[in-house]
């Protein structure tokens, strides 16, 4: 991840997502890296699009922020944002970087791979 000229990164030990009949649960956990461990909030989600509202909020939050996601009540964090897009909490968005949810960070990368 890339906040101006700062890179920052997460790791997490666990970094697994569920079956099409399991809504693509994410389970994640033992983060390690200097980008905070926020993205622990959304393990056990399921991901969230317009047209499949599996988060826990009462509103359809990937529907409110045009993005499918783990969204839980609704979000801390967001990499499927519009980077382009800087009103809050509708760009690109990692929480412990960008507290105040405005904004968008200027490149993200998530990589998987295989124990």
């Amino acid at each position: 991840m890339r906040k101006g000229k700062n890179l920052h990164y997460a790791v997490y030990n666990t970094f697994k997502v569920g079956t099409y009949r399991e809504n693509y649960r994410l389970t994640i956990d033992y983060y390690s890296g200097n980008a905070g461990n926020d993205f622990i909030s959304h393990s056990n989600a399921m991901f969230s699009t317009k047209d499949k509202d599996n988060d826990a909020s009462e509103s359809n939050c990937a529907e409110f922020f045009n993005s499918g996601w783990w969204f839980t009540d609704c979000f801390t964090d967001n990499l499927n944002g519009d980077l382009k897009n800087s009103d809050w909490g509708m760009g690109v968005i990692w929480a412990p970087l960008m507290p105040d949810l405005n904004g968008s960070l200027d490149w993200v990368e998530m990589k998987m791979r295989r124990k």
